[in-house]
C-alpha cells in the first residue's frame, strides 16, 4: 500500500508491532501505559487491586497489560473479568466487594467506567478507583460526580495530558478555543502534530523530486526520516518500528466534580518513557 499515516491516538501495541513501513504514530503505547498504571499502584502501596474490563480489544488489553504488571510487581490480583453491562453492577460488584481490594482498575470507556465507580462508592467500597485515558472525558464527572473523589479517590493513567500542559500549545489553545468556544480535547494536540508532520513530510518529497509529484512510498519514507520535529506535544523522532522515540504519559487525579472543571484534574505525574 505505501500510504503515509500517522495515528495521534492508536495505542495497541499491534499497530506498529507488525512491522509496517507506513504506519506510524505520535503517542506511547497501551503495553507501557499499563506499567505506568501499575507503577503507581506499587508506588501507592497497594498490596491488592481487582481488575475489570469491557471485553472491547482496547479495554481488555489494556486490562491485561495492567494485571501483568501488577503480578510482576509482587500486587496480588484479587480477580480478573470482563463485562459488558453498562446499567446495573450489582452481581459484578459483590465478589468485588467481598473481595475488599485495595484498589479497583477498569479498562474500558469512561461511560461504563464512570456507571461502575459510581456504584461501587455508593456500595461501600472504600478503595481506590483506577483506569486508563478512555476514562479521560468531562462526562466521566457528570456521570460519576462526587462519587469519583470520595474514597480513597479516582485516578486515571494517560498518553495525552490536557492541552495546557504542553509548553507550546498555548496557541493553539487559545485559537482553537476561539474557533470553537471550548477546550481541546485529549489527543488535539496529537493530531495537530500528526498533521503538520504529514505535510512536512509530503513537502520534502516533493523537493527530493524535483519538485514533481512523489509517489506514495517516498512519502512514507519521508514521514519515517522526520528527525527532532518540534511539535504541540513535544519533539517527535520515529524508530524503525512507527513509534515516537520517546513518549510521554501522565497519571491524573481526578478532583473535578463537574464537567466544567476537567480541565484541572491535578496531574500526579509526567513520564518520559522510550517505546519498548
Amino acid at each position: 500500500m505505501d500510504l503515509a499515516a500517522i495515528s495521534p491516538g492508536t495505542s495497541n501495541p499491534k499497530v506498529t508491532d507488525r512491522g509496517y513501513s507506513d504506519v506510524n504514530r505520535v503517542c506511547g503505547r497501551d503495553d507501557v501505559q499499563g506499567a505506568v498504571g501499575a507503577a503507581f499502584a506499587k508506588d501507592q502501596g497497594f498490596k491488592s487491586v481487582y481488575v475489570l474490563h469491557d471485553k472491547q480489544t482496547y479495554g481488555q488489553g489494556i486490562a491485561e497489560f495492567f494485571k501483568k504488571e501488577c503480578e510482576n510487581a509482587g500486587i496480588r490480583v484479587a480477580g480478573f473479568a470482563g463485562s459488558e453491562e453498562k446499567a446495573n453492577f450489582d452481581a459484578i460488584l459483590s465478589p468485588i466487594l467481598a473481595a475488599k481490594p485495595d484498589c479497583l482498575y477498569f479498562g474500558g470507556q469512561f461511560d461504563q467506567g464512570a456507571v461502575l465507580f459510581r456504584q461501587a462508592r455508593q456500595k461501600g467500597f472504600k478503595g481506590v478507583f483506577l483506569s486508563d485515558d478512555a476514562f479521560d472525558s468531562p462526562d466521566a464527572a457528570k456521570i460519576g460526580g462526587e462519587f469519583l473523589s470520595q474514597g480513597g479517590g479516582c485516578y486515571f493513567s494517560t498518553l495525552s495530558g490536557p492541552a495546557s500542559v504542553y509548553p507550546d500549545a498555548a496557541k493553539f489553545v487559545g485559537d482553537y478555543k476561539a474557533k470553537f468556544g471550548s477546550d481541546p480535547q485529549p489527543y488535539c494536540p496529537q493530531a495537530y502534530d500528526a498533521t503538520t508532520i504529514l505535510l512536512t513530510a509530503i513537502e520534502k518529497a516533493i523537493k527530493a523530486n524535483n519538485g514533481k509529484l512523489p509517489e506514495r512510498g517516498e512519502v512514507s519514507k519521508a514521514v519515517r526520516a522526520v528527525k527532532d520535529y518540534h511539535g504541540l506535544s513535544g519533539t517527535l523522532n520515529f524508530n524503525q518500528k512507527g513509534d515516537p522515540v520517546v513518549s510521554r504519559y501522565f497519571v491524573v487525579q481526578v478532583t473535578a466534580k463537574d464537567a466544567a472543571q476537567w480541565d484541572n484534574n491535578k496531574i500526579l505525574k509526567s513520564l518520559d518513557i522510550k517505546a519498548p
